[in-house]
C-alpha cells in the first residue's frame, strides 16, 4: 500500500474506533431513566459551512429525553488544503419551537498534518464523552426540570 494510501486507511480506522466508542456511550444512556430514545450516526457529507470546505465527516449521538426535549453530541471532522479542523459541542433541544441551543461548545482544534489531526480526534472524543447525560443536566437544569 502506497503512503497516501495507508494515511487514508489510518483515517478510515480512527472513525471505526469514533463510531464504535459513540456506539457504546448510546448504549449507556439507552439505560438511563430519563431517556427514551437514542440515535448514533456517522455520515460524510458535502458541506458549506465555517471552513468554507466541499466535505465534512460528522458523527452525532441524540438522547430524546422523557420530557421532550434533546440533548446532541456532536463531533465533525473539515479540511482544506492547509490543515485540518474538528469542531465538537453539545446541544440542547427544548420541547418548544426553535429552542436549540449549545450547551458546550469545545474549543476548535486545527491541525496541519494528519497525524496530529489523529490525535486530535482522539482527544476530541474523549472530550465530549466526558460529559456525560448527568453532567449535562447539573449544567442545563433547563431541560430536565
Amino acid at each position: 500500500m502506497d503512503e497516501r494510501s495507508q494515511a487514508a486507511r489510518d483515517l478510515l480506522d480512527v472513525f471505526g474506533d469514533i463510531s464504535g466508542n459513540l456506539k457504546n456511550f448510546t448504549i449507556d444512556l439507552r439505560e438511563n431513566i430519563l431517556v427514551k430514545k437514542v440515535i448514533c450516526e456517522c455520515a460524510i457529507q458535502g458541506y458549506k459551512g465555517k471552513y468554507n470546505s466541499s466535505t465534512v465527516i460528522g458523527c452525532f449521538v441524540e438522547a430524546e429525553l422523557k420530557n421532550a426535549c434533546n440533548v446532541v453530541w456532536t463531533l465533525d471532522l473539515q479540511w482544506n488544503n492547509e490543515k485540518w479542523m474538528i469542531d465538537s459541542s453539545i446541544s440542547g433541544i427544548y420541547d418548544v419551537p426553535e429552542s436549540y441551543h449549545k450547551i458546550v461548545v469545545f474549543p476548535d482544534k486545527e491541525s496541519n498534518t494528519l497525524e496530529a489531526c489523529i490525535f486530535d480526534l482522539h482527544e476530541s472524543l474523549k472530550t465530549l464523552l466526558g460529559w456525560d447525560l448527568r453532567k449535562i443536566l447539573e449544567n442545563d437544569s433547563d431541560l430536565y426540570s
